[in-house]
């Protein structure tokens, strides 16, 4: 009976043990925040999903297209440009921003990175662009 549970728990732990994020980074360069993240092992991971958290509240959207797993560990960047404008013309001028990594096994079992935070300051110039933008979606 034990070997059972054992075998039957095995692929759930080899994949959980994979899951070791060598990196997650966030930076701000002015007018986006650049994302990058490596794994030291892609092992039964399918894709990813970019993750940030709503402005009030514990909650996490995703955002982007998901971005498929190659299986060599590589380094993954994602360039988030749209985040001053969340939840429809609200506008943040100065934020910490929160992202995660949301990792979808082959299996489809989930597993996320721990939060990483950025501060963001956005310019004028930027503000007001993305505010003309946004008027004429």
């Amino acid at each position: 009976m034990k070997k059972i549970i054992l075998l039957l728990l095995l692929p759930i732990i080899l994949f959980a043990s994979e899951l070791n994020f060598e990196f997650f980074t966030a930076k701000s360069n002015g007018d986006a925040i650049s994302l990058e993240w490596k794994l030291q092992s892609e092992d039964g991971v399918e894709y990813f999903q970019v993750e940030r958290k709503l402005k009030d509240g514990n909650d996490f959207r995703p955002i982007g297209s998901k971005i498929k797993s190659t299986g060599n560990s590589n380094i993954y960047r994602y360039t988030d440009d749209e985040f001053f404008f969340k939840d429809k013309a609200t506008l943040q001028s100065e934020n910490i921003q929160a992202y995660r990594i949301k990792v979808i096994s082959k299996n489809n079992d989930l597993s996320f990175s721990n939060t990483t935070y950025v501060t963001h300051n956005v310019s004028s110039v930027r503000k007001t662009w993305g505010m003309l933008k946004e008027m004429f979606r």
